[in-house]
Protein backbone atom coordinates (compact mmCIF):
# COMPACT_ATOMS: atom_id res chain seq x y z
CA UNK A 1 0.00 0.00 0.00
CA UNK A 2 2.77 2.75 0.84
CA UNK A 3 4.62 1.53 -2.31
CA UNK A 4 1.57 2.50 -3.85
CA UNK A 5 0.30 5.68 -2.47
CA UNK A 6 4.20 6.64 -3.14
CA UNK A 7 3.83 6.20 -6.86
CA UNK A 8 0.99 8.03 -6.84
CA UNK A 9 2.34 10.69 -5.49
CA UNK A 10 5.56 11.17 -7.37
CA UNK A 11 3.17 10.56 -10.70
CA UNK A 12 0.90 13.49 -9.49
CA UNK A 13 3.65 15.93 -8.43
CA UNK A 14 5.60 15.24 -12.08
CA UNK A 15 2.17 16.00 -13.49
CA UNK A 16 2.04 19.14 -11.98
CA UNK A 17 5.83 20.17 -12.57
CA UNK A 18 5.18 19.26 -16.16
CA UNK A 19 1.72 21.52 -16.36
CA UNK A 20 3.43 23.85 -14.40
CA UNK A 21 6.39 24.35 -17.36
CA UNK A 22 3.81 24.06 -20.61
CA UNK A 23 1.63 26.97 -18.43
CA UNK A 24 4.32 29.21 -18.99
CA UNK A 25 3.94 29.31 -23.13
CA UNK A 26 0.75 30.79 -23.78
CA UNK A 27 1.25 32.16 -27.44
CA UNK A 28 -0.15 29.52 -30.09
CA UNK A 29 2.79 29.11 -32.76
CA UNK A 30 3.27 26.01 -34.49
CA UNK A 31 6.20 24.41 -34.40
CA UNK A 32 6.25 25.87 -31.09
CA UNK A 33 9.81 27.69 -31.19
CA UNK A 34 12.83 27.64 -28.81
CA UNK A 35 12.34 30.57 -26.70
CA UNK A 36 9.54 32.67 -25.62
CA UNK A 37 9.18 35.48 -23.17
CA UNK A 38 5.62 36.99 -22.75
CA UNK A 39 5.33 40.63 -21.84
CA UNK A 40 2.97 42.95 -20.88
CA UNK A 41 1.21 44.68 -23.09
CA UNK A 42 0.19 44.95 -26.96
CA UNK A 43 1.03 46.20 -30.27
CA UNK A 44 -1.99 47.96 -32.30
CA UNK A 45 -2.01 47.50 -35.84
CA UNK A 46 -3.88 50.25 -37.33
CA UNK A 47 -4.25 51.77 -40.71
CA UNK A 48 -1.21 54.64 -39.63
CA UNK A 49 1.17 51.55 -38.82
CA UNK A 50 4.22 50.92 -41.53
CA UNK A 51 5.84 47.81 -42.87
CA UNK A 52 9.54 48.78 -42.86
CA UNK A 53 12.05 46.72 -44.77
CA UNK A 54 16.27 47.01 -45.27
CA UNK A 55 16.84 45.80 -48.46
CA UNK A 56 15.18 44.07 -51.45
CA UNK A 57 15.58 40.62 -50.20
CA UNK A 58 13.62 42.16 -47.18
CA UNK A 59 11.55 44.04 -49.42
CA UNK A 60 9.60 40.60 -50.53
CA UNK A 61 8.74 38.87 -47.38
CA UNK A 62 7.54 42.63 -46.15
CA UNK A 63 5.57 42.55 -49.52
CA UNK A 64 4.15 39.03 -48.92
CA UNK A 65 3.07 40.33 -45.19
CA UNK A 66 1.52 43.87 -46.84
CA UNK A 67 -0.39 41.10 -48.98
CA UNK A 68 -1.87 38.85 -46.25
CA UNK A 69 -3.03 41.76 -44.16
CA UNK A 70 -4.65 43.62 -47.31
CA UNK A 71 -6.60 40.15 -48.74
CA UNK A 72 -7.58 38.90 -44.63
CA UNK A 73 -7.86 41.98 -42.57
CA UNK A 74 -9.02 44.57 -44.99
CA UNK A 75 -5.63 47.08 -43.96
CA UNK A 76 -3.66 48.19 -46.95
CA UNK A 77 -0.57 49.36 -44.66
CA UNK A 78 2.22 51.36 -46.94
CA UNK A 79 5.73 49.90 -47.20
CA UNK A 80 8.90 52.05 -46.01
CA UNK A 81 12.34 51.93 -46.60
CA UNK A 82 13.38 52.98 -42.85
CA UNK A 83 11.99 51.84 -39.74
CA UNK A 84 10.18 54.05 -37.27
CA UNK A 85 7.33 54.04 -34.36
CA UNK A 86 4.13 52.20 -34.97
CA UNK A 87 6.03 49.84 -37.89
CA UNK A 88 6.93 46.30 -38.51
CA UNK A 89 9.98 45.93 -39.41
CA UNK A 90 11.68 42.96 -41.69
CA UNK A 91 15.64 43.56 -41.25
CA UNK A 92 17.77 40.78 -42.40
CA UNK A 93 20.94 43.25 -41.28
CA UNK A 94 20.20 42.27 -37.28
CA UNK A 95 20.33 38.81 -37.66
CA UNK A 96 22.49 37.26 -34.94
CA UNK A 97 22.95 33.63 -36.10
CA UNK A 98 24.77 32.36 -38.28
CA UNK A 99 21.52 29.52 -39.38
CA UNK A 100 19.72 31.27 -42.41
CA UNK A 101 16.42 29.85 -41.27
CA UNK A 102 16.68 31.47 -37.72
CA UNK A 103 14.88 34.57 -36.92
CA UNK A 104 14.02 36.54 -33.75
CA UNK A 105 10.57 38.47 -33.29
CA UNK A 106 10.39 41.29 -30.75
CA UNK A 107 7.31 42.82 -30.47
CA UNK A 108 7.26 45.84 -28.31
CA UNK A 109 4.23 48.74 -27.78
CA UNK A 110 5.90 50.72 -30.18
CA UNK A 111 7.74 48.40 -33.03
CA UNK A 112 7.70 45.01 -34.20
CA UNK A 113 10.86 43.68 -35.35
CA UNK A 114 11.37 40.76 -37.24
CA UNK A 115 15.44 39.65 -38.02
CA UNK A 116 16.33 37.04 -39.55
CA UNK A 117 18.73 35.96 -42.66
CA UNK A 118 17.42 34.69 -46.29
CA UNK A 119 14.25 32.46 -45.14
CA UNK A 120 14.76 33.22 -41.35
CA UNK A 121 12.36 36.21 -42.15
CA UNK A 122 9.51 34.63 -43.89
CA UNK A 123 9.71 31.71 -40.85
CA UNK A 124 9.35 35.17 -38.57
CA UNK A 125 6.61 36.42 -40.69
CA UNK A 126 4.56 32.56 -40.19
CA UNK A 127 4.76 33.09 -36.76
CA UNK A 128 3.96 37.06 -36.46
CA UNK A 129 0.99 36.09 -38.60
CA UNK A 130 -0.23 32.93 -36.19
CA UNK A 131 -0.32 36.04 -33.33
CA UNK A 132 -2.96 37.93 -35.21
CA UNK A 133 -6.26 37.51 -33.99
CA UNK A 134 -8.69 35.33 -35.99
CA UNK A 135 -11.67 37.64 -36.26
CA UNK A 136 -11.43 40.38 -38.95
CA UNK A 137 -11.05 44.07 -36.94
CA UNK A 138 -10.01 47.46 -38.01
CA UNK A 139 -7.22 47.11 -35.65
CA UNK A 140 -5.34 44.25 -34.57
CA UNK A 141 -3.91 43.76 -31.02
CA UNK A 142 -0.41 41.51 -30.55
CA UNK A 143 0.76 40.57 -27.42
CA UNK A 144 3.87 42.01 -26.50
CA UNK A 145 6.45 39.44 -26.86
CA UNK A 146 10.13 37.95 -27.45
CA UNK A 147 10.26 34.90 -29.88
CA UNK A 148 13.75 33.32 -30.92
CA UNK A 149 13.86 30.12 -32.71
CA UNK A 150 15.40 27.91 -35.45
CA UNK A 151 15.55 24.56 -36.82
CA UNK A 152 16.56 22.12 -34.91
CA UNK A 153 17.75 19.81 -37.21
CA UNK A 154 19.14 20.71 -40.97
CA UNK A 155 16.97 18.58 -42.89
CA UNK A 156 13.13 18.08 -42.13
CA UNK A 157 10.88 14.87 -43.63
CA UNK A 158 8.50 11.86 -43.10
CA UNK A 159 9.31 8.26 -43.85
CA UNK A 160 6.55 6.72 -44.61
CA UNK A 161 7.27 2.72 -45.34
CA UNK A 162 4.27 1.76 -47.17
CA UNK A 163 5.54 -2.19 -47.47
CA UNK A 164 5.13 -2.56 -43.99
CA UNK A 165 1.25 -2.21 -44.56
CA UNK A 166 0.13 -5.31 -46.37
CA UNK A 167 -3.59 -5.10 -48.59
CA UNK A 168 -5.65 -7.46 -48.93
Amino acid sequence: MKKLFSLALALSLGAAVFAQEKKDITLNIVPLPQHVQIKNGSFKVNTNTKIAFDSDEDKKVATLFQDFLKSNYNLNLSLVKSPAKNSIYFSSKNAKSANTEAYELNIAADQITVSGKASGLFYGMQSLIQLLPVDKRASIEIPQASIQDEPRFAYRGLHLDVSVTFFL
